[in-house]
């Protein structure tokens, strides 16, 4: 085991209700504290609670799964030492909003992801998202930044290793 998650508030299609995913989200951070693992956090609309939350519950390391929030809510997340990770709406067309968050976000706080079976990237949008289309994630995320894209796959692999492995992590 690496990380507890994925875990967190989801606002949008809200199938819990809020009171009952806060609950459990608060166990989860305790719980990936307790393991010292990092927490794998799901946040659909509820920036200002799951931020409040990770707060008052000292969460340990942050990885936030398929980052969808506003450019603002990036740097100060980032500037926490949160990761965020960004998945195939990075190549939407209209995400020109999360384009700019990811342009926000240094370099060493930054992880990419599928979300499979969901949003695939473009030029694979419509289809069963899998995780050979994260090197178009990848490459946008290179345009968007500047870096080569075999750079950014280095900086990338390092940031995995380091979040989710530590320094016990030895590549043989």
């Amino acid at each position: 085991m690496v990380a507890v998650g994925e875990t967190g508030l989801d606002y949008v299609h809200e199938r819990a209700p809020r009171a009952v995913q806060a609950d459990a989200f608060r166990a989860h951070v305790r719980l990936a504290r307790a393991a010292g693992l990092p927490l794998v956090v799901h946040n659909r609309e509820a920036h200002d609670d799951v931020e409040r939350i990770l707060r008052e519950e000292g969460a340990p390391s942050v990885v936030m799964h398929c980052f969808s929030g506003p450019p603002e809510i990036a740097t100060r997340w980032a500037a926490m030492g949160w990761m965020l990770s960004f998945a195939g709406p990075l190549t939407f067309a209209r995400a020109d909003a999360l384009r700019e968050a990811a342009r926000r976000v240094p370099a060493d706080r930054l992880l990419i992801e599928t979300d499979a079976p969901y949003l695939a990237p473009a030029p694979m949008r419509g289809r069963r998202c899998e995780p050979a289309f994260l090197v178009h994630t990848g490459r946008a995320l290179a345009a968007l930044t500047g870096v080569a894209e075999d750079a950014l796959a280095r900086v990338l692999a390092e940031n995995g290793k380091r979040v989710f492995f530590g320094p016990r992590f030895v590549v043989r």
